[in-house]
């Protein structure tokens, strides 16, 4: 942004470094700005704008590439300029590198437990749980095919014979996949988010105990009539979307896994053949590109 904005109300500032602050939407969560020091600068999530506002994307950089283990979604969006000089934020604020642990470097894990559990926080640590490989309970759920299989505007997500299409790889990892719709757009604040599809039989608060969506500084939004979206109301990060039609079933935010890479193949299996809601996009040349690198990397 060239100028500063009129005005903050409605956001919640989190100071994510002594250097950089986001502000969030007080109510969904979503990210909306980020303010870097000591220039004052502004910039905008693009996830927020409208469609008249957004411009062509010109290219593509991902940055802070190795501190994903595996390139995290830059492996779709292959052949571009990367940088691994730090968080852009940092660099913008004149500091050389991350002034911040990152949040996967502040969790030290026994080796063990990678296979065993996938650990998952958001950037505060206000939200904490783990994720247990599929096993019998994995498929008492029920829920209608996903848009990331079966398009919706198809008219054809009905799952009258009960597949259990979250499980894969002969039941041994879960369902992942991007999505673009606007719902999820608006309620991260960025153009592509990344959900894994598991039973909720499998998702366990830290302490060990059931998943309850409740804690610490986890909030619930209500996106629309009998949707449920859990964010963390310090640090903005999106955890969980379920619904009444499947309770069962419960989108993860992959972005709080802490697997072996930011991807956590381990434990989840990307589905390459379509980013969900991709028709929904307001960056179609984005979308186009993710699309493509899934295709490329299946065909491979």
């Amino acid at each position: 942004m060239q100028d500063e904005p009129s005005t903050l109300e409605g956001l919640r500032e989190y100071r994510e470094s002594p250097y950089v602050s986001r502000f969030l939407c007080k109510t969904c969560g979503s990210h909306v700005l980020a303010r870097v020091k000591p220039s004052g600068q502004y910039l905008v999530a693009s996830g927020v704008l409208v469609a008249g506002d957004i411009p062509t994307v010109q290219s593509v950089q991902h940055w802070q590439v190795k501190g994903t283990g595996d390139g995290g979604l830059s492996t779709y969006l292959p052949g571009w300029p990367t940088s691994d000089g730090g968080c852009r934020l940092e660099v913008l604020s004149g500091r050389q590198g991350n002034t911040t642990e990152s949040h996967s470097q502040r969790l030290v894990h026994d080796p063990s437990e990678s296979r065993t559990q996938l650990q998952a926080r958001c950037h505060c640590g206000g939200i904490e749980f783990y994720i247990t490989p599929p096993d019998s309970s994995s498929t008492r759920a029920w829920s209608p095919f996903a848009d990331l299989l079966v398009p919706y505007h198809t008219g054809s997500g009905e799952n009258p014979d009960d597949v259990k299409w979250w499980l894969r790889n002969g039941n041994t990892k879960y369902l992942a996949g991007t999505c673009v719709c606007e719902s999820c757009r608006l309620g991260c604040g960025f153009p592509i988010q990344t959900w894994a599809f598991v039973p909720k039989a499998n998702i366990f608060n830290a302490d060990g105990s059931p998943l309850a969506f409740k804690g610490k500084t986890m909030r619930r939004y209500n996106s629309s009539t009998g949707v449920y979206r859990e964010f963390c109301e310090v640090c903005g990060a999106n955890a969980f979307w379920h619904c009444d039609e499947r309770p069962e079933l419960i989108d993860v935010s992959v972005g709080l896994a802490q697997g072996n890479g930011a991807l956590a193949k381990n434990f989840l299996d990307w589905a390459p053949d379509r980013v969900s809601f991709a028709e929904m996009a307001t960056q179609k040349d984005l979308v186009k590109l993710m699309e493509d690198g899934l295709q490329k990397l299946s065909a491979d």
